[in-house]
């Protein structure tokens, strides 16, 4: 409870900093259950909090770890994208000698990462395209994991910053259709995540789903086209549009399921 009040200070006052100085501000790396917790700030009002608008960096690319931008005004996209160039870094890690590399997974990366001492706020998502890792980081810790990191594992490896915009990874996901009575909550998880109604209910009420990065917890809970679900420790999808009805009357529905 004292972690989140010091949040709620902190995302309170970042805030206020935005809208009274007009200057732009920015969180940390926020887990899900931060971004529900600022969003819950929000409440009704949107993306506003003291005055000031925000957004979340990786909303839109889907990523899990996002941060808050605060303006004293609403931002185009270009002023969003000169602003994230600035604070954020795209790093490539990658080994020295990719024949002769281990296979190495993202928690060989990620413990690599965190052992050089730096804070799991200071970072956001990492990404796997073959052998090599891409890392979201601020731009302050980039030089140290440059300089720093040179090993995973046993596996000699370079870290190298290139353009975000170049990087070659990104988030794949999988169309697929779902039947359903309804558009609840919990007979969407259920056939999105292939569970069973008593199942989706309790990660429901377990607190383990969000939707549009808000935690809820309500299984009756209707969707709407465009609502991205997550599940934590399972993955997450976009509700889409109604296809049609099966031959019982049943919702047709298209997802798209992250990979």
């Amino acid at each position: 409870m004292e972690n989140e009040r010091l949040l709620r200070s902190r995302l309170t006052e970042l805030a206020e900093r935005a809208y009274t100085r007009d200057i732009l501000t920015h969180s940390p790396f926020l887990t899900l259950d931060e971004q529900s917790l600022l969003l819950g700030l929000a409440g009704r009002k949107g993306n506003v909090l003291s005055g000031a608008s925000f957004f979340l960096f990786g909303e839109e690319e889907g990523y899990e770890r996002k941060c808050a931008v605060f303006s004293s005004e609403p931002l185009g996209q270009e002023e969003r994208s000169a602003y994230l160039e600035e604070i954020v870094a795209c790093l490539k890690i990658a080994p020295r000698a990719p024949r002769f590399a281990e296979e190495l997974g993202h928690r060989d990366f990620l413990g690599a990462i965190m052992s050089l001492g730096l804070e799991r706020k200071e970072f956001g998502d990492l990404f796997l395209q073959g052998g090599t890792a891409y890392l979201l980081a601020f731009r302050q810790i980039a030089p140290r994991v440059i300089e720093e990191l040179k090993e995973v594992r046993h596996t000699a490896v370079k870290v190298e910053e290139v353009s975000l915009a170049d990087a070659p990874f990104e988030i794949g996901y999988e169309e697929k259709v779902i039947s359903v009575s309804q558009s609840r909550l919990d007979a969407v998880l259920k056939e999105a995540a292939g569970l069973s109604r008593e199942g989706a209910r309790k990660k429901i009420e377990e607190g383990l789903v969000y939707v549009d990065g808000r935690l809820i917890e309500e299984p009756s809970r209707l969707l709407t086209p465009g609502e991205r679900v997550s599940i934590r420790g399972w993955g997450k999808f976009v509700y889409g549009e109604e296809e049609g009805r099966s031959r019982k009357g049943r919702l047709l529905i298209k997802i798209k399921v992250y990979k």
